[in-house]
């Protein structure tokens, strides 16, 4: 293929040298003859001029013979008939052929030796030219010369006696015929007599007028027809007229230059086009050469490249082979593919693609294949059947090839059966929660939002299952998961046709009610599933279902929204636990308050309007305040105060209880430094600490950055926690911490929250605080009074303080102290005050004590 190659090459610079090569003197063959010819035309034009200007010149010279023979006629008549009149009578007649010829200067009557016979200069010289005489003419033709300033041209016409008619023509009626000739720029035309001279040339050449014809060409110029002008140095072709009935030569002479001018074009665009011939030809010949010059590295390339496909064909750890498309028969495959197939190469051969896949494969694989496009073959896995029986999951990655005699396809075949594995595990994991093994609620509201679904209606319910956290905090993160277990369970048994749940982390379920006529029954069954006490381990535990609905589409267009609908619903519904709550368009609103007053308190933060009261809290026996408790307040700008159960909970719930914690333990490092030095340095500040404030931050650093910046004694500073803010065992090492600093640790609102006496027991605690929902009955309702009795007795047998709050009336405090109350708090005693009201309310009572 390569020989055939170069020869093919070498064939197409041969014909092209040989076709240039005739071109080329084809082209000087015609440009030859086309100069020939424009020579040719260009002397015929010449002598066509001169031959006009011949016959101009005759006709004017024939002309002005005839006027001189009618003078010679009527002078002869005169003189037979009137010779007393004849002279005067000629006279007038040579007057009348002047005013005739404008061009004749003088013509006078001369005799045979030149004088004159009429008024008129004489001619002396006549006899000298006269004597000669043109064939058929009877004027004759003297020599130009000077006359009156002038050149002139003597003329004579013989009379009848000897004498002459002789007419001095001036040389302009011959420089007229030259100059009218219709010529080039460097044409020009001359017209000479008998003697050799000039006697008018084309153009202001009066220096030449009377001179020898010599002085127009070189002597020695003997080309024919071509003569170079020795006046302007110019190259003309001449042509000349031959005198007729009068001795004149006329020539015409046209520029060389002017001949070829329109013939160099002609000559350049040949020469262009015959340039460009052999251009094309060396850019073809060039390109020849560098397609030579490919298509020897092609066929290296090819060559490396079939070496190269052999080596990675045989040696790619992947199974390869190559099939004919149309009997599906292997034709060639790789070590790879018998290591992974179990069959031997020769087992191969003799197979077809049919064989290593399964039955049910059949259809599908001959419509690939005889689709012929290999991203048909592409697009999915394939499944393949081993030698011993074994399947797996391959992606093909196929090229069709040329191989001999056969239409062929490569195919690497790709093992994915590990890789589908995972990818169906990590699908599962994208959508469903590892630890209930429901789904999570991006797959539900997928579902829902889908477009199948989204023109029918549907209803969710947003299940919130309080105290999950609570029993991981306190049994073990173990027993929080079995409990939450237990709950997926209940919630999967709640899935169905009509029904779709979902799960997310860690303390909510979703349920998508998608029958609405079975709604009554389905709901009924999720508030037993989340309301049944759940037994793990012997132990029953009790959750607290917060449940909120909302409806597609009435609550929501897509799924995203029905579900904040329905967890709004859940978080702003009212009502006894276990009871669902129906999203209604006030809660929006609601919500929409409370962030609105959550942006509040973080600007009164930021502002620092936020201030602390201290409300005393007495010893029962007599009196004496021990301690203040430090209250929030938050003022408003009429002089009033926003509740403190409206902002502290959603502090709680928002995290700002955090930050507005610090806020109060400096406002309380301060008032003990002031009363301090108004002399009450005994006086203990207690402070409340919320479970959210335990989780969230590292309360037991804060207390003691606050001791140390503000130098405070121990037992200065102590803490309230309520019941739920000490379970768990990150409240135990919190109260621990804070009882190796000396910090005393009260148990608030007791007997409204977990109330496990047995965990009570272990408490590091000081002190109990009754709620003011016990007090506020004790001396007026027996079942208060007999909680409050009940507190007072476990207290003190646990040794602990028992201090009672909410004391408002006399006789609320009266009974408390008959049953061994140790301190007592309330506006009975004294109302939250500021750090100077209250440094002035105890300075009063120690004043009245003495």
């Amino acid at each position: 293929m390569i020989n055939e190659f170069r020869k093919t090459s070498s064939l197409v610079r041969s014909i092209g040298f040989a076709v240039g090569m005739i071109i080329g003197i084809g082209l000087a063959a015609v440009l030859f003859q086309d100069y020939r010819h424009r020579v040719q035309a260009a002397h015929a034009q010449a002598q066509a001029l001169a031959d006009g200007a011949q016959r101009l010149l005759s006709a004017r010279l024939h002309t002005i013979e005839r006027a001189m023979q009618a003078v010679a006629a009527n002078a002869r008549d005169l003189a037979s008939t009137v010779p007393a009149q004849a002279q005067a009578l000629v006279a007038d007649n040579l007057k009348g052929v002047m005013a005739r010829n404008e061009q004749v200067e003088s013509i006078v009557l001369v005799d045979a030796q030149g004088q004159p016979i009429s008024a008129g200069d004489p001619e002396p010289s006549i006899r000298q030219w006269s004597g000669d005489v043109t064939r058929g003419a009877d004027l004759r033709t003297g020599p130009l010369a000077r006359h009156n300033d002038g050149w002139v041209m003597p003329l004579a016409v013989p009379l009848s006696d000897g004498g002459w008619v002789l007419v001095r023509l001036r040389q302009a009626e011959f420089q007229d015929v030259v100059d009218n000739l219709h010529a080039g720029p460097q044409d020009v035309a001359a017209i000479t007599d008998r003697f050799g001279m000039i006697v008018a040339r084309t153009g202001a050449n009066a220096e030449l007028t009377g001179k020898p014809v010599d002085m127009l060409f070189a002597p020695d110029d003997v080309r024919l027809g071509r003569r170079v002008s020795r006046i302007d140095g110019v190259e003309r072709l001449i042509s000349a007229a031959a005198p007729g009935r009068y001795p004149m030569w006329v020539g015409f002479g046209t520029a060389s230059a002017a001949v070829v001018e329109s013939w160099y074009p002609v000559v350049a665009l040949t020469g262009a086009l015959y340039l460009l011939y052999w251009i094309a030809l060396l850019y073809i010949l060039r390109r020849i050469g560098r397609a030579e010059r490919d298509h020897l590295r092609y066929v290296e390339q090819i060559e490396t490249a079939e070496r190269r496909f052999r080596v990675i064909f045989d040696k790619n750890p992947m199974p390869c082979w190559v099939y004919d498309i149309d009997t599906l028969r292997f034709l060639v495959v790789n070590q790879a593919a018998t290591d992974a197939y179990g069959y031997t190469r020769t087992q191969f051969l003799a197979m077809t693609l049919l064989d290593i896949r399964p039955a049910a494969d059949e259809a599908a694989l001959r419509a690939a294949v005889t689709h012929r496009d290999v991203r048909v073959v592409e697009k999915h896995p394939w499944t393949h059947r081993r030698a011993d029986g074994s399947l797996l999951q391959v992606r093909v990655h196929a090229s069709d090839i040329d191989f001999p005699g056969h239409a062929a396809r490569l195919v690497v075949a790709e093992d994915v059966t590990e890789r589908l594995r995972n990818e169906r595990v990590l699908r599962h994991r994208a959508t469903h929660d590892a630890t209930t093994g429901l789904h999570n609620t991006d797959a539900l509201l997928e579902f829902l939002d889908d477009d199948r679904r989204r023109s029918v209606g549907y209803e969710l319910a947003f299940v919130q299952l309080r105290g999950l956290e609570l029993i991981s905090d306190t049994f073990g993160q173990a027993v929080g998961q079995d409990v939450l277990r237990v709950m997926a369970d209940r919630f999967a048994a709640l899935r169905g046709p009509d029904s779709a749940v979902a799960h997310r982390p860690a303390e909510t379920f979703v349920l998508a009610i998608l029958n609405g006529e079975r709604r009554g029954e389905m709901l009924a069954a999720l508030m037993r599933a989340v309301t049944s006490p759940v037994s793990v381990h012997g132990m029953l535990h009790v959750l607290e279902p917060r449940v909120g609905l909302a409806v597609h589409p009435r609550d929501g267009e897509r799924a995203e929204k029905v579900l904040g609908a329905a967890a709004l619903a859940a978080q702003m519904g009212n009502g006894a636990p276990g009871t669902w709550h129906v999203f209604e368009a006030a809660m929006a609103a609601a919500s929409i308050n409370r962030l609105k007053m959550a942006a509040q308190i973080r600007n009164a933060l930021d502002q620092d309007t936020f201030i602390v009261h201290f409300q005393p809290i007495i010893r029962s026996r007599d009196g004496l305040i021990v301690s203040l408790e430090a209250l929030i307040r938050w003022p408003l700008p009429d002089g009033d105060f926003v509740a403190p159960d409206v902002f502290i909970p959603l502090c709680e719930e928002t995290g700002l209880i955090v930050p507005l914690g610090h806020r109060v333990l400096r406002e309380v490092g301060r008032a003990y430094v002031t009363m301090a030095q108004a002399g009450f340095a005994d006086i203990a500040l207690a402070v409340n600490v919320s479970a959210v404030q335990l989780q969230r931050d590292d309360i037991v650093d804060a207390i003691r950055q606050t001791i140390a910046d503000y130098h405070l004694p121990t037992g200065a500073i102590q803490v309230e926690l309520t019941e739920s803010a000490v379970i768990g065992d990150q409240a135990l090492r919190a109260m621990d911490a804070l009882k190796a600093l000396g910090v005393p640790v009260h148990l608030d609102d007791f007997g409204t929250g977990f109330s496990s006496l047995a965990y009570l027991r272990d408490l590091p605690i000081d002190a109990l605080k009754i709620d003011r929902a016990f007090v506020a009955e004790i001396d007026s309702e027996v079942r208060s009074a007999s909680v409050c009795e009940a507190i007072l007795t476990l207290g003190h047998t646990l040794g602990l303080h028992v201090i009672a709050e909410g004391v408002e009336r006399e006789s609320q405090a009266e009974w408390l102290i008959a049953h061994g109350c140790d301190y007592l708090q309330g506006f009975h005693a004294a109302m939250p005050m500021t750090v100077d009201d209250v440094i002035v309310f105890m300075q009063e009572r120690r004043a009245a004590r003495a």
